[in-house]
């Protein structure tokens, strides 16, 4: 009898520490390094933007304006009419990658406006992403998945 208490409460102390663990897990956040120039408020935006999904949904600008992968990035031909949806749309997660195969770059080019690039540089290809700032709140606003860039 008293074995299968201790093992019971092993049981519990176990199963709190693996969901302490899972809740204390550390979410991906931006470095210091891309975070310059950014407003701070952006900053926070972005890291919560990426690992809430109730919140992500919530400040996205459903329809959204953007386009599918396959497309060039600044043309308007045949996608012109295209938008995302909510009920079609895929969590974004913070994007981990290696640093020689990809970049990314934001510009602020304004206190209300980032614009964020990410580029797999081997083959010219990217992602765009626009945020606006309204009621005091930040949305995405525009979406283009990877698509080949244009070179000027």
């Amino acid at each position: 009898m008293q074995f299968k208490r201790v093992i019971s409460q092993l049981s519990l102390v176990i199963l709190a520490l693996v969901v302490v663990c899972v809740a204390c897990k550390n979410e991906p956040k931006l470095s210091k390094a891309e975070t310059q120039g950014l407003t701070e408020d952006f900053v926070q935006f972005y890291n919560k933007f990426h690992s809430d999904s109730a919140y992500q949904m919530a400040h996205i600008q459903f329809p959204l304006e953007g386009y599918p992968s396959g497309n060039l990035a600044d043309s308007v031909g045949n996608v012109a009419d295209f938008r995302w949806t909510a009920d079609k749309w895929v969590m974004h997660r913070l994007p981990q990658f290696n640093d020689t195969l990809y970049a990314r770059q934001f510009e602020q080019p304004m206190a209300i406006m980032v614009n964020e690039i990410i580029i797999e540089k081997a083959k010219n290809y990217g992602t765009l992403r626009r945020f606006l700032k309204r009621d005091n709140e930040w949305y995405l606003i525009f979406y283009s998945d990877m698509n080949r860039l244009e070179t000027k």
